[in-house]
């Protein structure tokens, strides 16, 4: 599986880049997204950039490439837009394969920061399970979330019920249970009602199932 991270402008730009990144072998486009709205991208210096982040999506959309935003959530800049990212997502199932949040990690040029700023803009994994309840509505932090690498068992169980003609190998992660945390959604693509996913295949269920067939 190929997959590019990209800040969307020259896929954006150029839509015959993205039908030749698809030819030549893109699943997933890794897509930087920090809020919805041109305000909540304005601190990367480019004023209509969410404009461009839409376009984006369209151009890699209709190269039948995959699109995964990947969200980096600091505290006090951008945690208010959890509720609005999910519900763009929402908004648009055909198009948007999964979200990427990733809390801030002081590191390299900002590495040097101070305590104080550490403190009051650090944001974690249970910081963001609240936010999505408290601003969506959707899932209980303590029972709808669960280690990213779990992942893989429903992208196993997607394989097998899209049925063998279609392309085989849904997105999974293999990362340490400790690395992430995630919240599987069914999403109606066409009416956009989602739920859990324990609302309809409890895990432990579905979790059984995986070990029994492997």
């Amino acid at each position: 599986m190929i997959q590019v991270a990209t800040n969307g402008i020259e896929f954006a730009k150029n839509p015959e880049l993205a039908h030749a990144a698809a030819e030549a072998g893109l699943r997933y486009a890794y897509l930087q997204f920090d809020g919805v709205g041109n305000g909540p991208n304005s601190h990367r210096g480019v004023g209509n950039l969410f404009d461009v982040k839409l376009q984006a999506i369209e151009n890699l959309f209709n190269a039948g490439i995959g699109i995964v935003p990947v969200v980096t959530i600091v505290n006090g800049v951008n945690n208010q837009q959890v509720g609005r990212i999910v519900q763009f997502a929402l908004d648009n199932p055909k198009k948007i394969t999964l979200l990427a949040f990733q809390p801030v990690s002081f590191t390299g040029r900002d590495e040097a920061i101070s305590d104080e700023r550490r403190s009051a803009q650090r944001y974690t994994l249970s910081h963001l399970a609240h936010d999505v309840k408290t601003q969506t509505g959707i899932g209980e932090p303590t029972r709808d979330w669960f280690p990213i690498s779990f992942m893989s068992t429903f992208s196993d169980w997607a394989d097998l019920v899209h049925g063998p003609e279609s392309e085989w190998g849904q997105l999974a992660c293999g990362c340490h249970p400790n690395c992430g945390t995630g919240m599987v959604l069914m999403v109606d693509k066409f009416t956009k009602e989602a739920v859990p996913d324990d609302r309809i295949s409890p895990r432990r269920t579905v979790c059984s199932g995986h070990q029994r067939r492997e």
